[in-house]
């Protein structure tokens, strides 16, 4: 079940007694060793294998890349929803780099679980500091799956799971998103110009930081 528009709210970063309660919550991550650190150091995958494309004469030219649709996102917004009372994937930006990704599930109408998959990329492995995982328990995983990547796999009942990401200031972030092994693109919120927009037009979608 889709969350009404009017369920999902919104919240400037600043005045938030909620959101001070989440950053203490990642500091706490870094202390308690729930908090990664990529180094950056993954080798490297810019190469593409000469048996993925067909030749056209002695043109050694890549594969062509499908262009990924882009969406302004805006600092320092964070959205509110009630766990359980329908499916969202909802991505904030913080001013300074600071990315917020988080699951809810519709779970006291359908009585189920909501398997998430959600892909996380920046531009490069040099653009990600670190990663944390938010909330999350029992099988949920985070995995740093190299060049910029780190992969959220979640079940989702009536809690809330996330994941903390911390990049370059005002980088984009790619996000590719599965709900029960389903492209989830309908289910994802964020903000821009304080609107909130309920569903992504693609899947992946990159998100753009604008000025705060």
């Amino acid at each position: 079940m889709l969350l009404s528009k009017g369920s999902v709210k919104l919240r400037s970063l600043g005045a938030s007694p909620f959101v001070l309660t989440l950053l203490a919550g990642l500091t706490a991550a870094a202390t308690s060793g729930c908090f990664f650190v990529d180094d950056g150091d993954d080798g490297d995958h810019s190469h593409w294998d000469d048996d993925d494309y067909d030749h056209v004469g002695d043109d050694d030219t890549p594969p062509p890349v499908d262009t990924i649709e882009q969406v302004a996102i805006q600092p320092d917004r964070v959205l509110e929803a009630v766990p359980g009372e329908g499916v969202g994937i909802f991505v904030e930006y913080g001013s300074g780099g600071k990315w917020h990704v988080w699951t809810t599930c519709d779970t006291f109408t359908s009585k189920s679980v909501c398997s998430f998959s959600i892909f996380a990329s920046t531009r490069d492995s040099t653009t990600l500091f670190s990663y944390a995982s938010d909330r999350t328990e029992g099988f949920d995983t985070v995995t740093d799956l190299g060049d910029g990547t780190v992969e959220l796999i979640v079940d989702t009942d009536s809690d809330v799971d996330g994941l903390w990401l911390e990049t370059t200031a005002g980088a984009p972030l790619t996000l590719e998103v599965y709900l029960d092994g389903q492209s989830a693109e309908p289910f994802v919120y964020w903000v821009s110009n304080d609107v909130i927009h309920p569903g992504a037009p693609d899947n992946p979608i990159q998100m753009v930081p604008t000025l705060p």
